[in-house]
Protein backbone atom coordinates (compact mmCIF):
# COMPACT_ATOMS: atom_id res chain seq x y z
CA UNK A 1 0.00 0.00 0.00
CA UNK A 2 1.46 3.47 -0.76
CA UNK A 3 2.24 6.04 1.90
CA UNK A 4 -1.03 8.47 2.94
CA UNK A 5 -0.39 11.72 1.95
CA UNK A 6 -0.74 14.28 5.08
CA UNK A 7 -2.93 16.72 3.72
CA UNK A 8 -2.35 20.59 4.58
CA UNK A 9 -5.56 22.44 5.27
CA UNK A 10 -7.28 24.60 2.34
CA UNK A 11 -5.22 22.13 -0.10
CA UNK A 12 -6.07 19.68 -2.20
CA UNK A 13 -4.13 16.25 -1.70
CA UNK A 14 -1.15 15.08 -3.93
CA UNK A 15 1.11 11.98 -3.75
CA UNK A 16 2.93 11.27 0.04
CA UNK A 17 6.21 11.51 -1.88
CA UNK A 18 5.31 14.83 -3.16
CA UNK A 19 3.59 15.96 0.07
CA UNK A 20 6.57 17.58 1.58
CA UNK A 21 7.60 19.51 -1.83
CA UNK A 22 4.27 21.10 -2.06
CA UNK A 23 3.85 22.21 1.11
CA UNK A 24 0.97 19.44 1.75
CA UNK A 25 -0.98 19.93 -1.10
CA UNK A 26 -2.11 22.21 -3.82
CA UNK A 27 -3.66 25.50 -2.97
CA UNK A 28 -7.35 25.69 -3.44
CA UNK A 29 -9.27 28.38 -4.69
CA UNK A 30 -5.78 29.06 -7.15
CA UNK A 31 -3.69 28.50 -9.78
CA UNK A 32 -1.01 25.77 -9.83
CA UNK A 33 1.17 25.28 -13.16
CA UNK A 34 2.53 22.17 -14.30
CA UNK A 35 5.32 21.08 -17.24
CA UNK A 36 3.30 18.15 -18.94
CA UNK A 37 0.44 16.07 -17.85
CA UNK A 38 2.05 12.83 -16.95
CA UNK A 39 2.66 10.66 -14.00
CA UNK A 40 2.65 13.34 -11.68
CA UNK A 41 -0.97 14.89 -13.16
CA UNK A 42 -2.16 11.54 -13.11
CA UNK A 43 -1.28 10.77 -9.35
CA UNK A 44 -2.69 14.51 -8.16
CA UNK A 45 -5.91 13.37 -9.55
CA UNK A 46 -5.78 9.78 -8.32
CA UNK A 47 -5.02 11.07 -4.75
CA UNK A 48 -8.01 13.47 -4.74
CA UNK A 49 -10.35 10.67 -6.31
CA UNK A 50 -9.30 8.19 -3.70
CA UNK A 51 -10.21 10.68 -1.08
CA UNK A 52 -13.76 10.91 -2.26
CA UNK A 53 -13.29 14.20 -4.13
CA UNK A 54 -13.84 14.96 -8.13
CA UNK A 55 -11.86 16.00 -10.79
CA UNK A 56 -11.92 17.16 -14.54
CA UNK A 57 -9.76 16.97 -16.96
CA UNK A 58 -10.24 19.84 -20.12
CA UNK A 59 -8.64 20.03 -23.49
CA UNK A 60 -6.51 16.74 -22.84
CA UNK A 61 -7.69 13.98 -25.27
CA UNK A 62 -4.50 12.10 -24.84
CA UNK A 63 -4.17 12.37 -21.42
CA UNK A 64 -4.24 8.36 -20.30
CA UNK A 65 -6.91 7.22 -17.36
CA UNK A 66 -4.23 3.84 -17.39
CA UNK A 67 -2.73 6.32 -15.40
CA UNK A 68 -5.07 7.49 -12.62
CA UNK A 69 -6.23 3.65 -11.89
CA UNK A 70 -2.44 2.40 -11.33
CA UNK A 71 -1.67 5.22 -8.85
CA UNK A 72 -5.09 4.10 -6.87
CA UNK A 73 -8.11 6.73 -8.35
CA UNK A 74 -11.40 6.17 -8.74
CA UNK A 75 -12.25 7.05 -12.60
CA UNK A 76 -16.01 7.20 -11.57
CA UNK A 77 -15.21 10.67 -9.86
CA UNK A 78 -13.55 12.26 -12.71
CA UNK A 79 -15.08 13.87 -16.18
CA UNK A 80 -13.53 13.99 -19.35
CA UNK A 81 -13.91 16.74 -21.63
CA UNK A 82 -11.15 16.58 -24.41
CA UNK A 83 -12.72 19.22 -26.96
CA UNK A 84 -13.99 21.96 -24.54
CA UNK A 85 -14.66 24.01 -27.79
CA UNK A 86 -14.05 27.85 -28.44
CA UNK A 87 -14.66 29.01 -24.84
CA UNK A 88 -12.74 26.55 -22.67
CA UNK A 89 -12.35 29.29 -19.76
CA UNK A 90 -15.97 29.12 -20.01
CA UNK A 91 -16.12 25.35 -19.25
CA UNK A 92 -13.42 25.56 -16.83
CA UNK A 93 -15.40 28.42 -14.71
CA UNK A 94 -18.57 25.96 -14.89
CA UNK A 95 -16.83 23.09 -14.13
CA UNK A 96 -15.46 24.29 -10.52
CA UNK A 97 -18.71 24.87 -9.35
CA UNK A 98 -18.84 21.45 -9.17
CA UNK A 99 -15.42 19.42 -8.64
CA UNK A 100 -12.18 20.06 -6.33
CA UNK A 101 -9.85 20.38 -9.10
CA UNK A 102 -9.94 20.81 -12.65
CA UNK A 103 -6.72 20.09 -15.20
CA UNK A 104 -6.71 22.38 -18.59
CA UNK A 105 -4.88 22.20 -21.48
CA UNK A 106 -5.10 25.89 -23.93
CA UNK A 107 -3.74 26.42 -27.05
CA UNK A 108 -2.40 29.43 -25.56
CA UNK A 109 -1.94 31.19 -22.16
CA UNK A 110 -5.07 33.64 -21.41
CA UNK A 111 -4.39 37.41 -20.53
CA UNK A 112 -4.78 38.67 -17.43
CA UNK A 113 -8.04 39.65 -18.82
CA UNK A 114 -8.82 36.51 -19.69
CA UNK A 115 -7.65 34.61 -16.70
CA UNK A 116 -9.57 36.90 -13.85
CA UNK A 117 -12.96 35.53 -14.25
CA UNK A 118 -11.71 32.17 -13.60
CA UNK A 119 -9.64 33.22 -10.86
CA UNK A 120 -12.71 34.42 -8.90
CA UNK A 121 -14.33 31.17 -9.48
CA UNK A 122 -12.06 29.22 -8.43
CA UNK A 123 -11.90 31.67 -4.95
CA UNK A 124 -15.23 31.01 -5.08
CA UNK A 125 -15.57 27.77 -5.06
CA UNK A 126 -12.43 26.57 -3.68
CA UNK A 127 -11.79 24.64 -6.60
CA UNK A 128 -8.07 23.74 -7.47
CA UNK A 129 -6.73 24.58 -11.18
CA UNK A 130 -3.64 22.89 -12.60
CA UNK A 131 -2.40 24.19 -15.55
CA UNK A 132 -0.71 22.34 -18.00
CA UNK A 133 2.07 24.69 -19.41
CA UNK A 134 3.72 27.82 -18.22
CA UNK A 135 2.66 31.19 -17.74
CA UNK A 136 -0.60 31.71 -16.30
CA UNK A 137 -1.15 34.97 -14.87
CA UNK A 138 -0.65 34.60 -10.61
CA UNK A 139 0.24 30.74 -10.48
CA UNK A 140 1.19 29.58 -7.44
CA UNK A 141 3.61 27.27 -7.81
CA UNK A 142 5.15 25.74 -11.08
CA UNK A 143 5.71 22.01 -11.01
CA UNK A 144 8.59 20.02 -13.25
CA UNK A 145 9.39 16.34 -13.69
CA UNK A 146 11.34 14.10 -15.74
CA UNK A 147 12.69 10.77 -15.62
CA UNK A 148 15.68 9.94 -14.27
CA UNK A 149 15.61 6.17 -14.19
CA UNK A 150 13.06 2.70 -15.41
CA UNK A 151 14.11 -0.41 -13.81
CA UNK A 152 12.79 -3.75 -14.69
CA UNK A 153 13.99 -3.74 -18.64
CA UNK A 154 16.87 -5.85 -20.24
CA UNK A 155 18.48 -5.58 -23.60
CA UNK A 156 15.28 -6.74 -25.51
CA UNK A 157 13.29 -8.11 -22.59
CA UNK A 158 12.05 -7.30 -19.00
CA UNK A 159 8.92 -5.13 -18.07
CA UNK A 160 9.06 -2.13 -16.48
CA UNK A 161 8.61 -2.56 -13.02
CA UNK A 162 9.20 1.08 -11.15
CA UNK A 163 9.78 4.64 -12.43
CA UNK A 164 12.14 7.11 -10.65
CA UNK A 165 11.31 10.91 -11.34
CA UNK A 166 12.98 14.02 -10.55
CA UNK A 167 10.40 16.34 -9.42
CA UNK A 168 10.60 20.11 -8.93
CA UNK A 169 8.85 23.02 -7.39
CA UNK A 170 8.88 26.99 -7.28
CA UNK A 171 7.28 29.46 -6.50
CA UNK A 172 6.94 33.24 -6.51
CA UNK A 173 9.61 34.39 -3.90
CA UNK A 174 11.03 30.74 -3.06
CA UNK A 175 14.09 29.18 -4.85
CA UNK A 176 13.60 25.90 -6.33
CA UNK A 177 13.41 22.55 -4.41
CA UNK A 178 12.95 19.48 -5.52
CA UNK A 179 12.66 15.62 -4.92
CA UNK A 180 13.28 12.16 -6.38
CA UNK A 181 9.99 10.48 -6.87
CA UNK A 182 9.72 6.74 -7.44
CA UNK A 183 6.98 4.95 -8.68
CA UNK A 184 6.15 1.23 -8.63
CA UNK A 185 9.26 -1.30 -7.96
CA UNK A 186 12.46 0.99 -7.88
CA UNK A 187 15.18 -0.80 -5.42
CA UNK A 188 16.18 0.89 -2.90
CA UNK A 189 20.03 0.66 -3.18
CA UNK A 190 19.64 2.45 -6.49
CA UNK A 191 17.74 4.95 -5.57
CA UNK A 192 20.31 5.53 -2.55
CA UNK A 193 23.09 5.53 -4.89
CA UNK A 194 22.01 8.57 -6.70
CA UNK A 195 20.69 10.38 -3.76
CA UNK A 196 23.52 12.41 -3.16
CA UNK A 197 22.96 15.19 -5.15
CA UNK A 198 20.53 17.36 -2.44
CA UNK A 199 17.38 15.87 -3.61
CA UNK A 200 15.67 13.05 -1.35
CA UNK A 201 13.67 10.10 -2.93
CA UNK A 202 10.10 10.21 -2.44
CA UNK A 203 7.75 6.67 -2.67
CA UNK A 204 5.31 6.90 -5.28
CA UNK A 205 2.17 4.97 -6.23
CA UNK A 206 1.75 1.45 -7.02
CA UNK A 207 1.67 1.91 -10.66
CA UNK A 208 5.49 1.08 -12.93
CA UNK A 209 3.05 1.93 -16.10
CA UNK A 210 2.93 5.75 -15.50
CA UNK A 211 5.83 6.52 -17.60
CA UNK A 212 4.31 3.96 -20.57
CA UNK A 213 2.19 4.60 -23.22
CA UNK A 214 -0.32 7.16 -23.00
CA UNK A 215 -2.36 6.39 -25.94
CA UNK A 216 -2.71 2.36 -25.17
CA UNK A 217 -5.75 2.52 -22.43
CA UNK A 218 -8.40 -0.18 -21.84
CA UNK A 219 -9.84 2.28 -19.06
CA UNK A 220 -12.54 5.00 -20.53
CA UNK A 221 -12.98 8.32 -18.87
CA UNK A 222 -16.09 9.67 -18.00
CA UNK A 223 -16.72 11.94 -21.23
CA UNK A 224 -18.40 15.12 -20.72
CA UNK A 225 -21.16 15.26 -23.78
Amino acid sequence: MPPVARVAEGRVPVPAGLSGLLDGGLLKGAVSSIDAAGAVTAGIVAEITAAGGHAAIVGLPDFSPLNIVEHGGDLSRVLDVPEPGDSPLEVVALLADGVDMVVVKLDRTPPPSAARPVMARLRGSGCALLYVGDGWPGSKVSVASRVTAIHGLGAGHGRIRGVEFHVTARGAGRPERGVRWTVGDCPASEAAATAGDGYGTAPGGPDAGAAGDANASPFPLRRAE
